[in-house]
């Protein structure tokens, strides 16, 4: 998944890279973020982790709300050597 933003956001986790985009309408991408599930206008995000990390409780959920300031792109899946 990725997440093009106007301005900032508190996406702070293993895995999750922001880049700033130099010119265009968004500032901001976002990767390293799967897509957990939608409800509403609403988006579950869980960043991609191992399953170590995931113990060891470095994983969080973050949920962001469709508006204009955003754009959410899907894009193809993997599966990691560790997922099982």
């Amino acid at each position: 998944m990725a997440i093009y933003a106007k301005d900032g956001l508190a996406l702070d986790a293993p895995g999750v890279t922001r880049q700033e985009i130099s010119s265009g309408t968004y500032r901001y991408l976002y990767t390293g973020l799967r897509l957990l599930l939608t409800r509403d206008d609403r988006y579950y995000l869980l960043p991609v982790v191992t399953k170590d990390q995931l113990r060891a409780g470095e994983s969080r959920t973050f949920v962001l709300t469709e508006e204009d300031d955003l754009r959410l792109e899907l894009l193809p899946g993997f599966r990691t050597p560790d997922a099982e």
